[in-house]
């Protein structure tokens, strides 16, 4: 309750906590919590640190129980504390994805425009954040997208667009991330492209990438 801590439970906490670093070291090291790469932190990441707190917990709050008399612990502390280590542990690893994955305008070598904000989009600007690429924004011709945002990238509007502001945004290259585009679909796009007189390059898949593994002009 934000007040000063009754001794006995101070005692106890600081009696208690050599015990409660290594059971939770343990778990940490059980779950692979310290296997993640922090740079590409995701939802699997979360599950191993939410599992491991978890268990870590539950084995601590039965060695408290068994070494003393359960009176003189709060329930509320178990609780609290899953909570808290959790967040703090989550917290740190998305905050240093998110600084990472900001990479200075001054170093960005190209703006790009993507064309599709499917899946495709989603995969395709978290690489691009990895990269010197700086995403200017989305097309959909999926009028519910309009002014919605992937990671951070608004989608514009329709791709009928395209032209338009790859000139007012100085487009340097356009990314089609439509997979399930026909090719009649396709070719109006790459036609866009070839009226604004930008390169291009088509993700044929998830898989895709810029290594030269997709269709470009």
């Amino acid at each position: 309750n934000l007040d000063t801590i009754p001794q006995p439970f101070l005692d106890q906490a600081i009696a208690m906590l050599p015990l409660v670093v290594l059971i939770h070291v343990g778990m940490f090291i059980g779950f692979g919590v310290h296997r993640s790469v922090w740079g590409f932190f995701s939802a699997p990441d979360v599950s191993a640190i939410v599992k491991s707190v978890f268990f870590g917990t539950a084995l601590i709050a039965v060695a408290i129980f068994l070494a003393t008399r359960p009176e003189a612990v709060p329930r509320s502390v178990f609780t609290l504390h899953s909570v808290l280590l959790i967040g703090l542990l989550v917290a740190n690893r998305l905050l240093f994805r998110d600084h990472r994955g900001r990479v200075p305008h001054v170093l960005k070598s190209k703006r790009v425009l993507i064309v599709g904000a499917g899946m495709a989009a989603n995969r395709l600007i978290e690489d691009l954040n990895q990269l010197l690429y700086e995403p200017v924004g989305i097309l959909d011709d999926d009028p519910d997208k309009h002014g919605r945002e992937i990671h951070g990238v608004r989608v514009l509007g329709e791709c009928s667009q395209l032209t338009k502001l790859v000139r007012e945004q100085r487009i340097e290259r356009v990314l089609i991330a439509i997979p399930s585009a026909t090719p009649e679909e396709m070719q109006r796009l790459v036609g866009y492209c070839y009226a604004a007189e930008v390169s291009y390059q088509v993700l044929k898949s998830l898989q895709d990438n810029l290594d030269g593994t997709v269709s470009n002009d």
